[in-house]
């Protein structure tokens, strides 16, 4: 194994743990406030609350007044407006993180990859 094999192995590794760290942070934030929307609001169930989660996230403010959902979301975004950031990051670091675990993975099929 070459330097260079070595360098975009240890790039790769480093890029997919930092792909599953982003995902960890969506799924953990998002089970969080999931958990806290059902705390608060007891008529929820767990497909409503993630639905709660979602809109959150979204900022849509297109759901009915007296919707349970509705009122979940706005709650969600005034008491854990860090936690809905983190989601937000998340998803972008995702994005990022498969791009350029592609982009490594490419470069060192057309750098180290093409001499064996």
């Amino acid at each position: 194994m070459s330097g260079a094999t070595l360098g975009f192995f240890i790039a790769g590794v480093l890029v997919a743990f930092l792909f599953a760290l982003a995902v960890q942070m969506r799924v953990m934030a998002g089970l969080v406030l999931r958990r806290a929307a059902q705390a608060k609001f007891s008529e929820l169930k767990d497909g409503t609350a993630r639905f709660a989660v979602v809109h959150a996230v979204a900022g849509t403010d297109k759901l009915d007044a007296g919707d349970a959902v509705g009122e979940a979301a706005t709650w969600l975004r005034t008491e854990y407006p860090a936690a809905i950031r983190h989601i937000k990051i998340a998803r972008v670091a995702t994005a990022v993180t498969a791009v350029m675990f592609l982009a490594v993975l490419v470069t060192w099929r057309f750098t180290a990859g093409a001499e064996g």
